[in-house]
């Protein structure tokens, strides 16, 4: 029957290999990167690193989702330092802004100063650097699934 499908037969899956490898710190089980699965990434085993295949596409996006959750706590923190090195500036900027508003010996002196204090509070309630990371095989497969979506949709429109 060859590749006939018939009710009351087992489907048959299948699975396409993926040729990846993730790269991961033993000790402390952070994720170094992703590369192709050939010697040069297995020359990169050692005591401290693990090369771990990853054997389909599903294992690829559990391995990936990790890495974007380690980013993103990396990300946080790194943050939570730099707001602590900014604020005792900030809180002096802001006071000195206020005296400023208090005492200003004119009406545009005041609207300047009161501007200042705006646009620091706008930009404190925007403090938030925005990080991702970036994996090219996904960039790859949204690029590609996009082109596919605009052909459909072009199509679709004079039905």
């Amino acid at each position: 029957m060859g590749n006939i499908w018939m009710p009351g037969q087992p489907e048959k899956v299948h699975r396409e290999r993926i040729n990846a490898v993730v790269i991961v710190h033993r000790e402390t089980k952070r994720i170094l990167g992703f590369l192709l699965n050939d010697p040069f990434a297995h020359s990169l085993r050692s005591p401290e690193v693990d090369v771990i295949e990853l054997n389909n596409a599903h294992e690829l996006d559990l391995w990936r989702k990790r890495h974007r959750e380690q980013a993103k706590l990396e990300n946080e923190e790194q943050e939570y330092i730099r707001l602590q090195k900014e604020t005792p500036t900030r809180n002096a900027l802001r006071k000195q802004l206020r005296e400023r508003v208090q005492n200003a010996p004119n009406a545009a002196s005041r609207q300047a100063a009161e501007s200042a204090l705006k646009c620091l509070e706008f930009m404190e309630s925007r403090k938030k650097r925005y990080f991702d990371t970036f994996h090219v095989q996904e960039a790859y497969e949204d690029a590609n699934k996009a082109v596919g979506e605009t052909i459909v949709s072009k199509i679709m429109e004079n039905k």
